[in-house]
């Protein structure tokens, strides 16, 4: 018995629709534009939890979850805001309900240094992994606002309808994010200078 993966989906661009379209075809009962709001938003929001609770299979559960709570709640969505930003504000409330309960145990402190030498994509990829250990011991609303917009590349005024807050608190927990993530860095770039 051979399985076969489904066929590729094309979409003409002539087309297209926005998340707006979609949604208010999928409130209206057209599967079709349900299944396209899903296609559009698996792969990214799967990510962007998965970096938040730090499980892809625990990621992709919530996203199931998120999806079917923005499907059943279709008649609370205000088409005149970013279909975008009020999804990713469901599942991220939706992570960290989960990170509540889970009660994710602390991270450790900065890491010991690395001893021998170690390849340039090795090295990368421990910069990446030394990253995402940062952003996910910092406080929940800074975290969220680094990954919301340098992981998902929404906009400030997209991140402060997701978090709820203003744009202004929105730029300074980016600030704050960012200064800890440079203190946290900091140790690599000594390390480096020592060799």
């Amino acid at each position: 018995m051979t399985i076969t993966s489904p066929p590729v989906r094309q979409v003409p661009l002539k087309t297209r629709q926005s998340d707006e379209q979609l949604a208010a075809s999928a409130a209206k009962g057209s599967m079709a534009a349900v299944e396209e709001l899903f296609y559009r938003y698996e792969g990214p929001v799967t990510r962007y939890l998965a970096r938040m609770v730090g499980d892809r299979e625990e990621a992709a559960d919530l996203f199931q979850e998120a999806f079917l709570r923005a499907h059943t709640n279709l008649s609370r969505y205000d088409p005149r805001r970013p279909y975008r930003a009020w999804f990713y504000r469901i599942a991220t409330n939706l992570a960290y309900d989960h990170l509540r309960k889970v009660c994710r145990a602390p991270m450790p402190g900065d890491p010991e240094p690395r001893a021998g030498a170690v390849s340039t994509a090795a090295s990368d990829d421990l910069l990446t992994e030394e990253v995402h250990r940062i952003v996910a011991a910092l406080p929940e609303e800074q975290s969220t606002v680094f990954l919301l917009r340098h992981y998902q590349g929404l906009s400030y005024a997209e991140i402060s309808q997701v978090c709820g807050a203003l744009e202004a608190t929105v730029r300074s927990r980016m600030h704050y994010a960012v200064l800890a993530l440079r203190e946290k860095l900091r140790y690599l770039v000594e390390e480096d200078d020592a060799k």
